[in-house]
């Protein structure tokens, strides 16, 4: 099989497409095609149908990929998952924060001792709501980084403990999980975590 439809297959699968049908109507959030090429001979494919969506897991070299759909998948679930395994930290760069559930659960690793880090962009951070949002992270010492330069913070990505990652299009605010459509794509490879990790890194040293 030639190689760029090794890739193009990975890539598929992880928006939650079937393979079967190559349907190529969603738009590609990760280029993973050299991964796929490289790794292709211990990738295998197990889909789960549910509401007529399909939620693909891909297990290469012995780590997952999986993916979620708001609002037919609970991905405000998937988010609160990964933050209440943290042992050392938990690095969020979010384009605004607004959900109670995700800030309690943050809060409450903190407790912990758990190092955690919030990033987020100075429109967003604004609102009403964010501001309680804020308030709530300053009286449990964690870092709220607001974005100073005039361009969009966009991202919606965590890192936690070099173990588990997630990135997408979800947005962490009050309403996202029952009126968004939108995609969670988590992995618990430590070179893309670890890639994440530095990414928010960046974003928390040029704005603090």
């Amino acid at each position: 099989m030639k190689k760029w439809l090794l890739g193009l297959c990975l890539l598929v699968s992880l928006n939650g497409v079937c393979i079967s049908e190559m349907s190529l109507s969603t738009t590609c959030l990760i280029d993973l095609t050299r991964f796929a090429t490289a790794y292709f001979d211990q990738l295998t494919i197990n889909e789960l149908i549910v509401n007529k969506i399909v939620i693909s897991t891909t297990t290469i070299k012995g780590f997952d990929i999986s993916v979620y759909f708001s609002p037919y998948d609970d991905c405000e679930k998937q988010w609160i998952d990964i933050i209440t395994k943290a042992s050392s930290y938990v690095y969020v760069s979010c384009f605004g924060i607004t959900n109670q559930n995700i800030t309690n659960a943050l809060c409450e690793v903190k407790k912990r001792g758990i190092n955690v880090i919030v990033c987020t962009d100075k429109m967003q951070a604004g609102n009403k709501t964010a501001k309680l949002r804020e308030e709530q992270f300053k009286q449990n010492n964690i870092p709220y980084i607001i974005k100073k330069k005039q361009v969009l913070e966009h991202n919606k990505m965590i890192a936690v403990d070099d173990k588990h990652g997630i990135i997408g299009s979800w947005n962490l605010s009050g309403n996202a999980q029952p009126q968004d459509n939108s995609i969670v794509v988590f992995t618990n490879c430590s070179s893309l975590v670890i890639t994440i990790r530095k990414a928010i890194e960046r974003i928390y040293n040029r704005d603090k």
